[in-house]
């Protein structure tokens, strides 16, 4: 028995501290927000022309693209190996990060990725 188990089991305020322990949060990394729903349709079949690349995606820019259909590019990298560009429903936009639904070609599937790592995008 580690100190860990000894104080849980023995230590009156170390179980009280263990009993109220909040649950993990719902949102993003931790999978959909609650009351975050995909669309319930695929995207456009029509994938947009990439007209320019970002120096740096603001946060600010992305915010009109909550709930919307968004194609979204993804600079050269370790996250860009499968697809480089694809369909997105956006639910959350953070102040580094941006999470919802990604387009599979069959299904939505909940992702985010940091704002740095998108290259350009554009929404519908």
């Amino acid at each position: 028995m580690n100190s860990n188990d000894f104080y849980r089991r023995y230590c009156p305020w170390q179980r009280s501290l263990y009993r109220q322990l909040p649950s993990p949060p719902s949102g993003f990394p931790f999978g959909p927000a609650a009351g975050a729903s995909q669309p319930s349709g695929p995207p456009p079949s029509v994938k947009p022309k990439k007209l320019y690349s970002a120096l740096k995606v603001d946060p600010g820019g992305l915010i009109p693209c909550k709930y919307k259909f968004t194609y979204v590019w993804l600079k050269k990298g370790k996250e860009a190996k499968v697809t480089d560009a694809f369909w997105t429903f956006i639910v959350h936009v953070g102040p580094t990060s941006v999470a919802g639904f990604r387009w599979t070609g069959s299904q939505w599937v909940f992702w985010g990725t940091d704002l740095k790592n998108i290259d350009t995008f554009t929404c519908y």
